[in-house]
Parts: C-alpha cells; structure tokens; sequence
C-alpha cells in the first residue's frame, strides 16, 4: 500500500491500528514482532501540527496555538485527549495517546517525552 485512506504515506509501516483490534491468538506472536520492530520509528518523528501544541502538566491538559499562546485548559483525561485528539493530524493524535498512556502508568514519575528518552536509553 502506498498510501492509507487517512493520508498517511508510506514509511516502510505494514499496518496502523487506530482502535482495538481483533486478533486471533495464532497471530498474536506476529503482531507483538511487528509492534516491536517498529514502534520506536513510527513515534520518533516530530509533528508539526498547525493545530497547536499540547503541553501535559498533570493534572492539567493545555492546548497552545503555533504562535505559543494558550488556547485551552482542560482536565488530563481520557474524554480530554480524544476530544483533542479528534481535531490533529493522525501523527498527533497518536502522540498525544501515548503520552495519556504513559502518564496512566507512570503517575508521579511521567515528565512530558522524558520518560520515552529515558526508555530508549535503556534498551541500548
């Protein structure tokens, strides 16, 4: 596929899951290579979004314009991030999802994109 129904371009990608997915377990193993093999390269660019920028500041979701003022504040939650998510390019959206999961997980210790750079470190 050259390119996907969103408008995504190809980038070597064999899939984009946007939602949950089904998969049969005979698969499973296959999917977990595919993710492994290239979540890094599909999160590692950055998105210049001409929708603004998000900063997440727990408990506090803020949403800036291109030009650095701030554009809304909402609560860091999931219903917050889709409602955000829903207006960016698909690369945002997805970033944004990531960084709602990692602070999910990580709680007090999250620190915007830090704790990817501290994750890469660790697997070299």
């Amino acid at each position: 596929m050259k390119e996907w129904p969103c408008g995504l371009t190809g980038n070597g990608f064999e899939a984009v899951i946007l939602t949950p997915a089904y998969l049969p377990i005979r698969d499973i193993a296959l999917a977990h290579a595919v993710v492994e093999q290239n979540w890094r390269t599909a999160y590692s660019a950055d998105v210049l979004d001409t929708r603004g920028n998000f900063v997440l500041a727990p408990p506090r979701l803020l949403h800036y314009t291109q030009d650095g003022a701030l554009y809304r504040e909402s609560e860091l939650d999931e219903v917050s991030v889709r409602r955000e998510a829903s207006k960016l390019f698909p690369e945002h959206a997805f970033y944004l999802g990531r960084e709602l999961s990692a602070y999910r997980i990580l709680r007090e210790k999250y620190s915007q994109e830090k704790w990817r750079l501290a994750l890469d470190q660790g697997q070299k």
